[in-house]
């Protein structure tokens, strides 16, 4: 089972090749316009209908969409949304190091394995570090991120 998570939707997947996945459309009461899109005419419809829905409450919202969701869209749609979510994902997370300064003074010294961080997606949290270290990009890129780099001691000014 993993979770991905991202603009206060979460998505569970079996782990196993993605058999089954469920989705939690968070506090907010949002259907992400990528899923939106995904769906058809007749799942768009009993969407809209609930959020148009005057009677209900964020809570309730919430709680129908994901009865919704979960019950109607096929599993198929809500594992293309789950890589769609995990690459946005994974794309904020570069985009994060970039502009804190992490990224350029350690990923530099990685010859020719950048791309192997663009192909980082599904499990984030667990499978960054693990796929960092399986790919041999972390141990010749963070020793030049400990406290003597002075690129390091730059980040740390920050207070990030």
């Amino acid at each position: 089972m993993f979770i991905i998570e991202g603009n206060g939707i979460s998505i569970y997947c079996d782990s196993s090749n993605y058999n089954e996945c469920h989705i939690d459309v968070g506090y907010y009461s949002n259907v992400d316009k990528e899923l939106y899109d995904m769906l058809n005419q007749n799942e768009k419809n009993a969407i809209d209908s609930i959020l148009n829905n005057r009677s209900y409450d964020n809570r309730m919202k919430r709680i129908e969409l994901n009865y919704y969701i979960n019950k109607n869209v096929s599993q198929e749609t809500l594992k293309k949304y789950s890589k769609i979510l995990s690459n946005r994902i994974n794309k904020q997370v570069q985009d994060n190091l970039r502009k804190s300064g992490i990224y350029d003074p350690c990923f530099p010294f990685c010859n020719g394995v950048r791309n192997e961080l663009n192909n980082l997606s599904d499990k984030i949290t667990q499978q960054v570090h693990n796929s960092l270290k399986k790919s041999g990009i972390f141990d010749p890129c963070f020793p030049f991120c400990d406290n003597s780099n002075p690129m390091f001691k730059n980040y740390k000014r920050r207070n990030y």
